[in-house]
């Protein structure tokens, strides 16, 4: 299917008919594009002219997120983290926002007797010290309590030996034997040898690793993410309506919205973060349950069997090929909805992704919308994005803002 790229994505005023983003002011022939780039594959010097090229076209401010994606692929990028569209989340409530409500000066926090709500200020207060500072709210790659947590959750991971996000005394009693090698004692080298330290303990399993190849075919494809970009923060949320997966019913995020707000999760099976981070956002729907409605968004596949396929798939069973047809899409997503166990509503995009593209939805992302159809929280894109910590802090945030509207109606 040829649609267009070089150009900015209109959003949807909220109560349209999503179908409306479909429209674009200008248009692109992808497949030819899609040739010329597979053409230069390893010749360095034809893959600039063609970024380039595409760069050239627009400002550095206006530049679609698409355009800025495959000229880093066509560069050689690495592809992480800030590197083509795998910008940072977007957010209405930060910390200087909340330091402007409570007239904070430089170096002063948050006290519980300011957020009266306990489970509020505790989903805030990240390291527990009873205070809210800027390392509470700071979710950047570089920040310390990312850098700490990423570890301590990989040697997690590596102790939850069946994946159930849980440990129990078997598995760390396992753990231990297996690192001391059946002593029963370990004293601090053996300890640091066990673990990766200084190795990188993350990233793509061997075998996983894209080659610039598979990278353009993927990007062309859709699978690494839409070419869209979504409603910004501050805009109208596109209004849609899809059926649930089991077919009991249509949902309209218009009428959801006249309940209160909306948190929508996309994702897809395929998808090896996704599955990963899913139970932490079931858990976060569950802990605001009645206060945020959750909603499941099933999107085309990011690792299909006939696409860029993942040893790391492979070895967990997950085989599937990109759905042909409705009936294919709603089968896969039958088993990932079992197979995750979510506790809400899961809806399933159209097959020519009309919700995934308005929403830039594709691979995996959420969004927090407030009661009133604005976007206050976009996640950054996967797989770099899926960080549900930051959802759940929006959504804290959200709260904040309620209880000081409470206090003071005047719009804050």
């Amino acid at each position: 299917m040829v649609c267009v790229l070089l150009t900015l994505f209109a959003p949807v005023a909220f109560g349209q008919d999503v179908a409306a983003s479909s429209e674009w002011p200008g248009k692109l022939d992808l497949g030819k594009l899609q040739l010329e780039c597979l053409e230069a594959v390893g010749n360095d010097a034809a893959c600039k002219e063609i970024s380039q090229r595409l760069l050239s076209s627009f400002s550095e401010k206006s530049t679609p997120e698409a355009v800025t994606m495959l000229s880093d692929i066509l560069l050689g990028d690495d592809m992480g983290e800030g590197r083509g569209w795998f910008g940072p989340a977007g957010r209405k409530h930060d910390w200087n926002w909340l330091a402007r409500q409570f007239h904070l000066e430089e170096f002063e926090a948050v006290l519980p007797s300011d957020i009266v709500d306990e489970l509020v200020f505790q989903r805030l207060d990240r390291n527990g010290d009873k205070l809210i500072d800027p390392t509470d709210l700071d979710w950047s790659p570089d920040g310390h309590w990312v850098r700490e947590a990423e570890i301590m959750s990989n040697l997690f991971q590596m102790f939850d030996r069946n994946g159930d996000k849980e440990l129990i005394k078997e598995e760390w009693n396992a753990a231990f034997d297996g690192i001391a090698k059946g002593k029963d004692r370990l004293d601090l080298e053996g300890y640091l040898r066990a673990f990766p330290i200084g190795r990188s303990m993350g990233g793509n399993s061997l075998g996983d690793e894209p080659t610039q190849e598979r990278l353009i075919r993927g990007f062309f494809a859709n699978e690494l993410g839409s070419h869209f970009e979504g409603p910004k923060i501050g805009e109208r949320a596109p209004d849609f309506e899809l059926s649930t997966v089991d077919h009991a019913a249509k949902v309209r995020l218009h009428d959801a919205l006249r309940k209160g707000p909306v948190a929508l999760i996309f994702g897809n099976y395929t998808c090896g973060p996704f599955r990963r981070t899913f139970p932490d956002y079931d858990l976060i729907a569950k802990r605001y349950d009645s206060q945020v409605q959750f909603l499941g968004i099933y999107v085309r596949e990011a690792h299909p069997e006939d696409g860029w396929v993942m040893s790391s798939n492979s070895t967990n069973g997950v085989k599937i090929p990109q759905p042909k047809t409705m009936t294919e899409r709603e089968t896969v997503a039958q088993t990932c909805s079992t197979k995750l166990n979510y506790s809400f509503p899961l809806l399933v995009d159209t097959l020519d992704d009309t919700v995934g593209n308005a929403y830039s939805g594709m691979p995996a992302r959420a969004y927090l919308i407030d009661k009133d159809g604005t976007v206050i929280y976009k996640i950054g894109r996967g797989p770099f994005g899926f960080i549900p910590g930051e959802l759940d802090q929006a959504i804290a945030l959200m709260k904040v803002n309620q209880m000081l509207q409470a206090d003071s109606p005047q719009e804050r």
